[in-house]
């Protein structure tokens, strides 16, 4: 089995300095098999999606959700070779001849998961964008296939751009950080990559974030030659963040005669900073060759004795007003460091086994283990009608064991994907009357309400949802379907 591993995102060095998800490169989770069978290949629908601070997070929590449950669509093989799927999931393509895969393009995304085991093909990546495997054996290419991976939501790149502006320019890290996260899957080449990265130097310098300016610093100086302004910005950051103790790299250090502005900024911050390196030293002497000065010539040899500067330049000289780093107070919302993996998913509650001490019928209890296990299965298999079967019959043995409130909510779901909403509605709200986190029976109750034509109830329970449960994905999910109704 060959497999290329996916950053192991997010959700937070964001892949490639976005967030990043843990992709655990097994084959093992949910599998999406459109109808039971390997499906043919179709589109799949885009939903036009309003672009807002919550749906930033929402759509990311999908993603992070798609891949720690390790979703598959599986398809069966076709003609023309063309398939689509979802960010996050797998690509399941059983093939008839193989025994090598590559990545033929695009030849700059290096954060993906390709392997074979057996005969079946897997692949996912969490960029957005148009795919080429090749298929080889013995060697030989044999066939090629195509992959559309591709967004639930559909949003622009002007949207999310608004978004990274407004959050940068009032400072908000945590905000910034998320939407030019989502911006980076979504897009994954946009013209504003460059930007982006200056924004996350800055405020991650402003915020004390370390480990975020450190994954951008040196990814925008590997990938870019920086122009004058941008080495400046870049190495104020790096003052602030390290509180000046830090050298300047020697390819930041290449001395021009015919730039005295940056030439003078380049010494200040030398000599702001002290204990010069033996490159930052060559340059300080060249500069003041080429513009002597008693000062500066005094300053060098302190240096170079290691006495202490007699005088050291303020801050304020080492930019002009219209390059300054933000010198205000940290924003006090809390930030998120690098990585994610990723926005973390809430893991649902289990309900503890019971333990000897509880008095119920053994037999009873293996019954309902086994119907309940049945009904969970089936229900993740997309097998709804038999789903509800089990959950039923798990209910309906005699004995009070903490599972049966469990089973309430996956009976509610399960007649909720079979469009039975009034029973699903009884179910969720049973379940609600001893759950101890109720966000997402809330959300339940308040989508099944609106299928029933009750606005007012539907909006009540998704109000307590993003009220009782914020920084939910529960509560970003009921921001969202809130603004249907509205």
């Amino acid at each position: 089995m060959k497999k290329l591993t996916l950053f192991t995102i997010a959700l937070t060095s964001i892949f490639a300095s976005c967030t990043q998800l843990p992709l655990k490169g097994t084959s093992t989770g949910s599998s999406y098999n459109l109808g039971g069978a390997a499906a043919k290949p179709s589109v799949l629908p885009q939903e036009t999606f309003y672009l807002s601070d919550n749906g930033v997070a929402y759509v990311l929590d999908i993603i992070s959700e798609t891949v720690n449950q390790d979703q598959k669509r599986a398809y069966s093989l076709s003609p023309a070779g063309n398939y689509e799927i979802y960010l996050g999931e797998y690509l399941q393509l059983d093939l008839d001849r193989g025994d090598t895969l590559k990545l033929l393009a695009p030849s700059d995304i290096t954060s993906y998961e390709l392997f074979l085991q057996g005969n079946t093909l897997f692949f996912r990546t969490i960029y957005q964008g148009d795919y080429r495997i090749g298929v080889y054996e013995n060697g030989m290419l044999i066939r090629e296939v195509r992959v559309n991976n591709k967004l639930k939501y559909k949003f622009t790149e002007a949207q999310i751009y608004d978004i990274i502006l407004r959050n940068y320019q009032s400072k908000n890290l945590k905000r910034t950080q998320d939407a030019i996260t989502l911006s980076r899957i979504a897009y994954p080449n946009s013209p504003k990559e460059r930007e982006y990265s200056l924004y996350l130097i800055e405020l991650a310098a402003l915020n004390g974030n370390n480990e975020l300016f450190d994954e951008e610093f040196k990814n925008f100086t590997r990938k870019y030659t920086l122009s004058d302004d941008e080495i400046l910005k870049v190495l104020e950051s790096q003052r602030r963040i390290s509180r000046g103790n830090f050298r300047i790299s020697p390819k930041f250090l290449t001395y021009n005669s015919d730039s005295y502005a940056f030439n003078e900024q380049i010494k200040n911050l030398i000599l702001m900073k002290g204990n010069p390196s033996p490159d930052e030293i060559t340059f300080l002497e060249k500069h003041n060759l080429y513009n002597p000065s008693p000062e500066l010539s005094s300053a060098i040899e302190n240096l170079k004795s290691g006495a202490k500067m007699p005088v050291q330049p303020q801050p304020e000289t080492l930019l002009p007003e219209s390059g300054r780093v933000f010198e205000e107070t940290i924003i006090s919302e809390p930030v998120v460091s690098t990585p994610a993996p990723a926005p973390s998913i809430p893991k649902p509650e289990v309900a503890p086994v019971p333990t000897p001490t509880q008095t119920f019928d053994e037999s009873a209890y293996g019954d309902f283990r086994n119907n309940f296990s049945n009904g969970k299965s089936a229900f993740n298999q997309e097998n709804y009608n038999e789903a509800v079967i089990f959950l039923e019959r798990s209910l309906n043995v005699k004995g009070n064991f903490p599972e049966k409130n469990e089973a309430l909510l996956y009976l509610g779901k399960a007649y909720s994907s079979l469009g039975n909403h009034q029973k699903a509605l009884d179910n969720y709200l049973k379940y609600s009357e001893t759950a101890g986190d109720k966000s997402e029976v809330f959300y339940n109750i308040g989508v099944t309400y609106h299928e029933l034509g009750n606005i007012n109830k539907s909006k009540e329970y998704l109000n307590r949802t993003r009220n009782e449960y914020p920084n939910t994905i529960w509560s970003r999910r009921s921001t969202i379907y809130l603004m249907k109704l509205n």
